[in-house]
């Protein structure tokens, strides 16, 4: 008889969790000795899969199937089930709970199969019971992987590919349970590192077993490190750090890779910020000069500029350290109009100043550029030189641009002129104020009651809760006033589901006006076969982005009660951005940086249950 040749472990970064009771030693001894079929059993015959969609129709009588937005698909037994099951779905990741279950093959070949060369993997788990067929109870094709995580095999195990003991969320260790040659069962312990099997050869990874009956079968139920998400690389810039890729467990603990050898801290993976590359040359305005990083723009050096000396006939006033012209030269004086020259020069010196230590704003316009000039005259005693605005152009800011005002004056005094452009930046406008939004906490139930509650909406005064059985209608009716951020629905049927939603009001001449509304949220009481929503998982809950950066939220949802469905009367997640001038967020949970600013990105579940991210864009 051949011996069980298991190799190590491959652990997946994204894997199924549950938990599982220890099954005594005498359980697959009886499973191989039984040969009846148990009540509540269906004969469902010989099924090809090429589809999720087929999968789903085809096992709607025996199983709860579904597919998570990673396209893993779902299979949980609900009756023991007798035919054959084989995959045929090109690079399917399927997750098979047997749920204490028998699937058995009888007249088939085998209860499941693996089709060759469609790159699928399928993990068992649950603790279901696979009995062959006449031929083998599974068979694993070319270029496919058979995980066995939790399960009782009853019968050959064939393969053209790889075979793994893996290991159930939250399990370090499992039992290996084997009738041997003497129909007696042999115990063996396997932990993290691979099957320690007696006569095994090691670095072996693949298993055959003829005529032999064995299980895996958890052992304990401390923390396993195997529902990982992936961080990827990201280059430091001189304006935010860096991190080489690793590994995240929803425990919150790092890891340098998806298998878990080495645990690391975010000191690890951290990526310093880049040195600021400045410059040589100086950038200048009217007022300062300054160097500038070729790649953020950052400004180091900067200082007002440093004159050469006033002005003269013969040389401008310039900054001794960048170069930038203060002031042109004088105008040379003729013999018979030196005084005129004199006036006008003087005039050019003070409109000049005038220009620069005017603030140009949104509102600004032509009239105000012409009054800048008079009062600069009229302070200095030269009322009697002329101004003309020769030339003027506006551009106005938006929030997305700076505008721009410029043009050109002309001073005149008898037979003299001189003409003095301007030029001036506006600054962005703001944009403009966002309204109050209101976003809920979640919900509670308890028998016949719900319990909400909701973050406090800018501006409000109070608050009204409307609810309505979920029946596809909108009949909602006034649940409660209440300035408080919490409140109750009562006097529920535990077997109904119920949608409600919240408005925030501002009390205006005497009335209650509503300023803002929530999304509608949907609860289940204790007696229906749905479930809500417990908690939400992220892999981080804060992200530090450069401008135009994405990143994509990959949420998950923890089941208040495991073996129900989850209720979806609308998206399983829905996202909100606390400031969409920071950064806004998709109807899929892609983060989009926007400015530089923080804010937060609500999660929030069908039951209002809600994760927050905090975003930093640099």
């Amino acid at each position: 008889m051949k011996k069980i040749i298991l190799g190590r472990v491959l652990a997946f970064g994204l894997m199924f969790g549950m938990a599982c009771t220890m099954m005594p030693n005498t359980v697959i001894k009886a499973a191989v000795e039984s040969n009846s079929t148990e009540e509540d059993t269906v004969e469902i015959g010989n099924n090809e899969i090429t589809s999720y969609e087929q999968l789903e129709s085809k096992l709607s009588n025996v199983a709860d199937v579904s597919k998570d937005d990673n396209g893993i698909i779902y299979v949980k037994m609900n009756k023991n089930i007798v035919g054959r099951i084989c995959f045929d779905i090109e690079d399917a990741h399927i997750i098979f709970d047997g749920n204490g279950k028998t699937l058995s093959g009888q007249d088939y070949k085998e209860p499941i199969c693996l089709e060759n060369y469609r790159s699928s993997t399928i993990e068992l788990v649950g603790g279901g019971i696979y009995k062959a067929g006449y031929n083998n109870c599974i068979f694993t094709g070319a270029g496919d992987i058979l995980i066995i995580r939790n399960a009782v095999i009853i019968g050959n195990l064939y393969w053209n590919s790889d075979i793994y003991a893996g290991l159930e969320n939250r399990y370090k260790s499992y039992s290996v349970m084997s009738l041997n040659e003497n129909n007696e069962t042999d115990d063996y312990i396997v932990d993290s590192q691979g099957m320690q099997l007696k006569n095994c050869v090691e670095n072996v990874n693949l298993c055959r077993l003829v005529s032999r009956d064995f299980a895996v079968i958890p052992t304990n139920d401390e923390h396993v490190h195997n529902n990982l998400t992936k961080v990827e690389a990201k280059e430091a810039t001189c304006t935010a750090e860096g991190n080489t890729e690793y590994y995240v467990c929803e425990c919150g603990k790092l890891f340098s890779d998806k298998f878990t050898t080495t645990e690391i801290s975010e000191a690890d993976v951290r990526i310093e910020k880049k040195a600021h590359e400045y410059k040589t040359e100086y950038a200048k305005d009217s007022e300062n000069h300054w160097k500038e990083c070729e790649n953020c723009g950052a400004q180091t050096e900067k200082e007002k500029h440093i004159s050469g000396g006033a002005a003269t006939e013969e040389n401008a006033e310039t900054c001794t350290v960048c170069g930038y012209v203060i002031h042109e030269k004088l105008q040379k004086e003729s013999n018979d109009s030196s005084m005129q020259w004199q006036t006008l020069n003087k005039a050019k010196l003070v409109t000049e100043k005038a220009f620069a230590d005017y603030k140009a704003g949104k509102e600004s316009n032509k009239s105000d550029i012409a009054n800048v000039v008079a009062q600069a005259l009229k302070e200095n005693s030269l009322s009697d030189v002329a101004y003309e605005i020769i030339s003027y152009e506006k551009t106005e800011p938006t929030s997305a641009t700076e505008g721009k005002i410029s043009g050109i004056v002309s001073l005149a005094i008898g037979g003299c002129s001189i003409q003095i452009p301007f030029d001036y930046v506006i600054t962005k406008v703001a944009e403009p104020q966002k309204p109050a939004q209101i976003t809920g906490k979640g919900a509670q139930t308890t028998d016949g009651q719900i319990k909400i509650s909701w973050i406090k909406a800018d501006g409000a005064d109070g608050y009204r809760i409307y609810a309505s059985v979920c029946d596809g209608e909108s009949n909602y009716k006034l649940i409660k006033d209440t300035k408080d951020l919490t409140g109750a629905i009562k006097n529920l049927n535990n077997k109904k589901s119920y949608k409600f939603y919240v408005v925030a009001y501002k009390n205006v001449d005497g009335k209650k006006v509503r300023i803002c509304k929530s999304m509608i949220y949907h609860v289940v009481l204790s007696d229906s076969k749905y479930t809500n929503v417990k908690a939400i998982k992220v892999a981080k809950t804060s992200y530090t982005l450069n401008v135009g950066d994405k990143q994509k939220l990959n949420a998950k949802s923890v089941k208040q009660e495991k073996n129900k469905k989850l209720l979806t009367h609308a998206q399983e997640f829905r996202y909100s951005s606390s400031d969409t001038t920071v950064a806004t967020v998709s109807k899929t949970g892609e983060i989009t940086a926007k400015q530089s600013g923080s804010c937060i990105i609500y999660v929030v579940a069908n039951n209002g249950v809600m994760k927050k991210i905090k975003v930093n864009v640099a």
